[in-house]
C-alpha cells in the first residue's frame, strides 16, 4: 500500500496532459484514445486513491490516531491542517530502533512556498530528546504546490538514541512557515514507551546499597550533593517482579523528630510507575531545596 501512496503522490507531480482533438481525426482513432484515456483514469484514481476531493475527503482508515489539528498564522487564520498520523510502532520502541511516522496534512488555503515540518520524540519535562526528523518541504512537495482538495503524506524516520532511557514520550511535531516563524498547535500526539533492556551498573560516584521496596523496587545506589540550600538528589534503581499503581517518593526533611518540610514526587516523573516493567533500571535525578532548620533527610 505504502508503494501505491507513493505512486500515486508521484502521478499527482504531473501535470496532465490534454489530448489534442482534430476536426478530422479518424473515429476509431478517438475512440482508442477515449478508451485509453479512461483506462489511465481507472489505474491512475486505484494509485492516488489516497487524495479525496475537498467535499468528502476522508483519511485512511489505517490511521494510528486522527487530529485534526489546526496550524494558525500570526493573525489566528488557520493555514494548515495535521489530519492525523500513521505509526509502524505503537505504544512501544526499543532503544536504538527506527520508527517510521507518515503525517497526513491537508493545506487550508493556498500556501506560500517554503514551510517546513520537525518531529521529535521528547521527553514530557521536554528536556530530553530521544530522537528527531526535521525534513524540508513536507511530503516532498513545496508548500506552494499544495492543492487545498487532497492531502499530502509525509514520511518521517526517526531513530531513537541506543542509550534512550525506558521512559514514555512524546511525539511533539512543530511546523515553520515560510518567514521561519513556529506556528504552533495544542493537540497532543501519541506517547510511545522507550523499552531498554540494558542495565548498566550504576555511577561511580554513587554510593551503592541494596534496599528492596516490596517486590515492586530495589534502590541499588544513591547519592546526595548539597551546596548550601540547594542539593542534587540520585537515586538507581531496579524494578521487582511485580507491577501495578503509580507510586510516590516521599523526601522528607527533619529536626530532630520534626517534620520541617517534605519535597515529594513521583520516583520518575516522564516514565510512570503503572507503565514499569519487571527487570529494568531506573535513575531518578532532581533537584530539591534544603531547608536551613533541617538536620537530616529521610
Amino acid at each position: 500500500m505504502a508503494a501505491l501512496v507513493v505512486c500515486g503522490v508521484l502521478l499527482t507531480r504531473r501535470k496532465p496532459v490534454t489530448p489534442t482533438t482534430y476536426a478530422d481525426a479518424d473515429r476509431r482513432t478517438g475512440t482508442v484514445v477515449g478508451v485509453a484515456a479512461l483506462v489511465f483514469a481507472l489505474v491512475y484514481a486505484g494509485l492516488a486513491g489516497s487524495a479525496p476531493a475537498t467535499a468528502a475527503y476522508a483519511p485512511p482508515t489505517q490511521l494510528t490516531a486522527q487530529i485534526g489539528g489546526e496550524f494558525v498564522d500570526a493573525e489566528g487564520t488557520p493555514q494548515i491542517e495535521l489530519i492525523g498520523l500513521r505509526l509502524s510502532q505503537t505504544e512501544t520502541i526499543r532503544a536504538g530502533d527506527w520508527l517510521y511516522i507518515d503525517l497526513y496534512w491537508r493545506a487550508l488555503q493556498p500556501l506560500a512556498s517554503g514551510w517546513r515540518v520537525a518531529l521529535t520524540l521528547i521527553d514530557p519535562t521536554l528536556s530530553i530528546v530521544w530522537a528527531q526528523s526535521d525534513t524540508g518541504a513536507p511530503g516532498g512537495f513545496d508548500t506552494a504546490t499544495w492543492p487545498t482538495d487532497r492531502y499530502v503524506v509525509d514520511r518521517h524516520i526517526l531513530r531513537v538514541r541506543a542509550d534512550g532511557e525506558p521512559y514514555v514520550a512524546d511525539l511533539a511535531v512543530r511546523v515553520y512557515n515560510d518567514a521561519g516563524d513556529l506556528v504552533y498547535t495544542g493537540d497532543p500526539l501519541p506517547s510511545i514507551r522507550i523499552i531498554n533492556p540494558v542495565c548498566p551498573p550504576p555511577a561511580e560516584s554513587m554510593t551503592p546499597v541494596s534496599v528492596q521496596f516490596g517486590d515492586r523496587l530495589i534502590l541499588r545506589a544513591y547519592d546526595w550533593q548539597q551546596d548550601g540550600d540547594m542539593a542534587q538528589l540520585m537515586l538507581d534503581w531496579t524494578t521487582g517482579s511485580a507491577t501495578g499503581d503509580d507510586l510516590a517518593l516521599f523526601v522528607h526533611f527533619m529536626r530532630g523528630d520534626e517534620l520541617v518540610a517534605t519535597a515529594d514526587r513521583p520516583p520518575l516523573a516522564a516514565y510512570p510507575a503503572h507503565l514499569w516493567l519487571p527487570g529494568q533500571c531506573l535513575t531518578h535525578a532532581s533537584v530539591v531545596d534544603v531547608p536551613p532548620e533541617a538536620d537530616r533527610v529521610l
